[in-house]
């Protein structure tokens, strides 16, 4: 702020730059004091009689901001009022008013008690600090007589209201940055579970990868394996009745030594058929034998029951010496018969021998015919079993 007094009681022309805390340093009666009244008296339109220099005409005050081009000057001369010039606008008639558009442009504050103005930016030298020279009826006055109350109270309630507003805020804000930490601990665990994801999905990724390419591996595999198969089929095809044939071959080679053994049983017939005939010759005899000896033991049974009575009639009259000789006679007797009956189990065995070696002299000409007929189909390369030629399909 540039501030320029001319002519104000001591002050003849002094130039001040304001700018932050400024002091005016001087002799005495250099006029420290006349500008700074010259200013308040500017400011606040309080002009006193006798405040013009000592032949001058006039005195005058210039003020200007550095933030606006217009410059405020207010002139006095001895006998007229204060004039106030701010830019192009002139005021004139100002009865110790000042001009509402000055006191926007200076912005100084002041307390208004009824004629009383009371300067909250200025404060004159020997003046004692404000309200602190007034009773406390004058200060209850000035207090209640303008509208600093009403706008303190104003201002009161309005901050009451903004410190509502800003505790529901603060209550909203905190609620919000709950929430906020809350959903930043969702996405931390959604981010580890989304990484462990994205690592099994790279994982699974390379997996189909690796195994695209082992399928197109085994499709070319599979071809290769498709043109093998069908040289192996035409291959195995061949192998099978080749396979079949073989297996014809050792059924006609088992069926061979079968027919080589019953050959072999047909040379031997003429031998066992001698031996047969050898053995049977005794036997027949041996069984004429039996049969007398059959009728000899039934009279030996009549004999026995006969020399009982016998031994009875002895027992019976007491003689002591013929019985002890007939009873050797019968002991003896007796003796003849277990041989007798020794003889006839063995000779029974042989018998039965003899029926079965009768059965198989019997069955020997079945044998004998049987043994010719596969001499024959031996002889015209024909299978014994199916009647096919040998070695073709259609064999067995």
């Amino acid at each position: 702020m540039d501030i320029v007094v001319k002519d104000y009681l001591a002050a003849r022309d002094v130039r001040v730059r304001v700018e932050g805390l400024t002091v005016l340093r001087g002799a005495s009666c250099a006029g420290k004091s006349s500008t700074f009244r010259g200013v308040v008296a500017a400011c606040m339109n309080r002009f006193t009689s006798g405040c013009v220099r000592w032949g001058s005409s006039g005195c005058s005050v210039s003020v200007r901001f550095a933030d606006d081009a217009r410059v405020l000057r207010v002139t006095k001369t001895e006998n007229g009022g204060a004039v106030y010039r701010l830019g192009d606008v002139t005021y004139d008639k100002t009865r110790r008013e000042v001009p509402s558009d000055v006191c926007s442009f200076l912005n100084f504050g002041f307390l208004a008690a009824g004629s009383d103005r009371l300067s909250l930016s200025f404060w004159e030298q020997f003046t004692p600090p404000l309200l602190m020279g007034f009773s406390q009826r004058r200060l209850g006055e000035l207090l209640g007589s303008g509208s600093v109350l009403s706008d303190w109270s104003f201002c009161w309630r309005g901050l009451g209201v903004r410190r509502d507003r800003c505790r529901g805020a603060s209550t909203s804000l905190g609620n919000l940055l709950d929430s906020a930490k809350r959903s930043r601990e969702l996405y931390c665990s959604l981010q580890a579970s989304g990484s462990a994801l994205y690592g099994m999905v790279t994982a699974a990724y390379s997996r189909l990868t690796s195994l695209r390419s082992r399928l197109s591996s085994l499709q070319t595999l599979l071809s290769l394996c498709t043109t093998d198969y069908v040289h192996a089929s035409s291959v195995v095809s061949g192998y099978s009745r080749l396979s079949s044939i073989l297996v014809v071959y050792v059924s006609f080679l088992s069926r061979r030594r079968e027919v080589v053994s019953l050959l072999d049983l047909h040379a031997g017939r003429s031998l066992l058929s001698g031996q047969i005939s050898s053995i049977l010759e005794p036997c027949l005899g041996v069984l004429d034998k039996h049969s007398s000896l059959v009728s000899s033991c039934s009279s030996l049974g009549s004999r026995r029951s006969l020399l009982v009575s016998l031994v009875d009639m002895v027992t019976r009259r007491g003689s002591l010496s013929s019985g002890l000789s007939v009873a050797s006679e019968y002991a003896s007797y007796l003796s003849g018969l277990a041989d007798l009956a020794s003889r006839r189990a063995s000779l029974l065995s042989r018998r039965e021998r003899l029926e079965s070696l009768l059965s198989l002299l019997t069955s020997r000409g079945s044998f004998a015919s049987e043994i010719s007929r596969l001499e024959g189909l031996l002889d015209s390369s024909v299978c014994p079993l199916c009647g096919s030629p040998l070695g073709s399909l259609g064999c067995c």
